[in-house]
């Protein structure tokens, strides 16, 4: 951290002295806040000619100023705030319509997810560090999260006094269920998509080529899973193994089964994180709410 006026220097030494600029602010900010932004900008040397709001900034850095004309709903999630905003374009012109969103929602808050994901991985009691070791942690976990903003799995490794915490975290989610082919439309049109739409890359251990023993290459994808799918339909005795190896492992699982099956099963799996479905198109929207709703979630996978 550096003092304001050092900052200002740097800044100034930087663009010049009073360079013009455009400021990007939140779409909420009120007329206070915005004429704090131009004395702040002022204070550092610059003069700030137009303040554009930031779903307006946003939607022209992803080319929108190139788009037809007509109404646009823009998601704008930065690092401390969450607006949603309708925007209208018409002759050349952007006007915001309407906007909302969450002031206290960003990227700070993903990092705080991650870095519990970290501390589960390792058991590790986060409220028993002292501060030096939950920066640490704090670091590994901002680490983790710009890497996997453009990998499916990135490596962590936090050292906390004579223990080093080594692992990796991935995107890959392990798909448990029934092979037989009246199922098929379960996975293709229900899970697959579902977990691509919130960023996961969906595994099945019959989709792969393998040499070695297949409880091998089970034991060895679902350690490198981040998520576990456990569809009971069908009731393939593997999927009980591999929903509780999961489990125990400290994976999170997401148990599912066709509602009209779900009284054959072994056991009530309704006492996990449990859903019924009854189409493959009710399936994808109700494993994709699920996810989001309580999961860390990605940008959706092409």
């Amino acid at each position: 951290m550096y003092p304001a006026p050092v900052c200002s220097a740097a800044i100034g030494a930087q663009l010049g002295p009073y360079c013009p600029t455009e400021t990007g602010v939140p779409a909420y900010f009120s007329d206070h806040q915005r004429k704090a932004t131009i004395d702040a900008g002022r204070l550092a040397g610059l003069r700030v000619e137009r303040l554009v709001n930031e779903p307006t900034a946003a939607a022209l850095a992803f080319g929108l100023g190139e788009a037809a004309e007509g109404k646009y709903l823009i998601f704008d999630l930065g690092g401390g705030t969450f607006d949603v905003s309708i925007l209208d374009k018409y002759e050349g012109v952007m006007e915001i319509r309407a906007t909302t969103g969450d002031s206290g929602l960003g990227g700070d808050d993903f990092t705080t997810i991650i870095e519990q994901m970290i501390a589960a991985f390792g058991k590790l009691d986060l409220k028993q560090f002292d501060l030096v070791d939950r920066a640490r942690v704090r670091r590994a976990a901002e680490l983790l999260k710009i890497n996997l903003s453009s990998s499916h799995e990135a490596p962590f490794a936090v050292s906390i006094g004579k223990q080093k915490y080594e692992g990796t975290l991935t995107r890959q989610a392990f798909v448990a269920m029934s092979f037989a082919p009246d199922l098929n439309s379960a996975y293709t049109d229900g899970i697959r998509p579902a977990l691509r739409e919130t960023g996961y890359s969906p595994m099945r251990i019959d989709e792969l080529q393998h040499n070695d023993k297949i409880d091998d290459k089970i034991v060895a994808e679902l350690r490198r899973s981040g998520l576990l799918i456990a569809d009971f339909t069908g009731h393939r005795g593997g999927v009980y193994f591999e929903a509780g190896y999961g489990l125990g492992r400290g994976i999170p699982v997401i148990w599912s089964c066709r509602l009209d099956d779900v009284e054959k099963a072994h056991f009530d799996t309704r006492q996990f994180n449990h859903l019924t479905w009854t189409t493959p198109d009710d399936l994808r929207e109700k494993l994709a709410n699920r996810i989001r709703a309580t999961l860390e979630t990605f940008p959706p996978l092409e």
